[in-house]
């Protein structure tokens, strides 16, 4: 038995569903049992109508790990290299913006692709250098 608080953004149909903790209930259990279940359902109901699971300021810590849910495998790639692009060191809200599994997949593409890179530069080395050798 919760109150909501429901607050939205007119310009961009964006709206926030926050339960309210009974008086005398412990904020942190109040959460643990009532925010998973409030924000799957709201979150579901905007993905089915093309809505979004965050707003203008970015999905937050406390969604992060849902977009995995409502985006797919493609797209997360596609947010973790343009993150890399513009924080290659990760300074910026590390592990606060993207599913961090994401990145360690992404991390393991990265370095076979270069593993991949490395032993066709190898080849193309050392077949100009066995080149000079028949002659």
């Amino acid at each position: 038995d919760a109150r909501m608080v429901i607050c939205g953004h007119m310009g961009d149909g964006n709206v926030h569903f926050n339960p309210l903790k009974p008086k005398g209930a412990s904020s942190g259990e109040f959460l643990e049992a009532n925010y998973a279940r409030v924000s799957h359902a709201v979150d579901g109901l905007a993905h089915r109508r093309n809505g979004s699971i965050s707003a203008e300021h970015g999905v937050g810590v406390a969604k992060r790990d849902d977009l995995s849910a409502y985006k797919s495998e493609v797209e997360l790639e596609l947010m973790w290299q343009i993150k890399c692009a513009l924080d290659p060191n990760n300074l910026l809200n590390p592990a606060k913006v993207l599913p961090q599994a994401q990145r360690d997949l992404l991390r393991k593409d990265r370095a076979l692709a270069e593993t991949a890179a490395l032993l066709v530069l190898t080849k193309k080395v050392s077949a100009i250098f066995n080149k000079g050798e028949d002659e």
